[in-house]
């Protein structure tokens, strides 16, 4: 009996410790299912975790560019309203210009400002001077002398005043002085001072004419080329090319029957004073 209840005991015991481990197995099998379903929740909380992010992202982006967009159609309004508002505002200036001067402000009392000012007169030029004060006097000079030309003139009247305009008449073709000139200066005062002087002055044998011409009788085309030196055309160069040009033949005969026709005449006033000369003798 004894060995009986001993086997017995040992039975229990063993299937009490297969038991132990039974239960231990079981245990570490749930921690190691416990684990591996903790690492799969930890995968997807990251994949979650990424995918927010990223969408988090995505949103910030589309919100800057939002407030981009709003930002532009603010400043577009802001420009339209002070395009819109500048004549409005012109508008409003106007009936304020209007309300002042039909209702103008009163100082009331006059405050004294200690400040110095110099107030500089203008000045003027000497030809408004004499435009606004003086009038310019015209004289005629006549019996000039030979060689008494436009610098010698200026240069001998300029010691009465200003001289503005000189002219010494001459003659188109040659030239040559026609020995009468006309002088205006800057003032009427000094112009009769200045005919007062010269008139029969001798000068080279000559007695000068000088008298002040009136404004009435002065016309415009009295200075033509006035202020200019005058050069002379080479008239014995012009007739010399003109007479060497090669003529044609119609020119010839219209040359020939102008010099028959000339000899004509001459032998008919010939014979009419009762000369008897025959002139065609010459020619041959």
């Amino acid at each position: 009996m004894a060995r009986k209840g001993a086997k017995g005991v040992t039975k229990n015991s063993k299937s009490v410790g297969s038991r132990r481990s039974k239960v231990e197995k079981v245990e570490k099998v749930k921690e190691v299912e416990k684990k591996e379903d903790v690492n799969e929740l930890d995968k997807d909380e990251i994949k979650l975790l990424d995918s927010e992010e990223s969408e988090s992202e995505e949103d910030v982006d589309e919100e800057a560019e939002v407030a981009e967009e709003l930002e532009e159609d603010e400043d577009v309004q802001e420009d339209v309203q002070e395009d819109e508002d500048e004549p409005e505002q012109e508008e409003s200036e106007e009936p304020e210009e209007q309300e002042q001067s039909e209702n103008p402000q009163v100082p009331d009392a006059i405050v004294p400002v200690n400040i110095h000012t110099i107030n500089k007169p203008k000045l003027q030029s000497k030809k408004q001077k004499g435009s606004k004060n003086e009038k310019k006097g015209v004289i005629y000079v006549g019996r000039i002398p030979h060689g008494f030309y436009e610098a010698e003139l200026r240069k001998y009247f300029s010691q009465f005043g200003e001289i503005t305009r000189l002219r010494l008449s001459r003659n188109k073709k040659t030239g040559q002085s026609k020995h009468y000139a006309f002088i205006e200066f800057s003032s009427n005062e000094v112009a009769k001072i200045a005919a007062e002087t010269m008139n029969n002055y001798l000068l080279f044998s000559h007695l000068l004419r000088c008298s002040v011409i009136p404004p009435e009788k002065i016309h415009d085309e009295l200075f033509n080329g006035a202020n200019t030196k005058f050069k002379p055309l080479p008239w014995v160069k012009i007739s010399q090319r003109e007479n060497d040009k090669p003529k044609t033949r119609d020119h010839w005969k219209a040359l020939e029957k102008k010099a028959e026709n000339s000899l004509k005449e001459k032998q008919k006033k010939l014979t009419d004073a009762g000369i008897d000369f025959d002139l065609s003798e010459l020619r041959s």
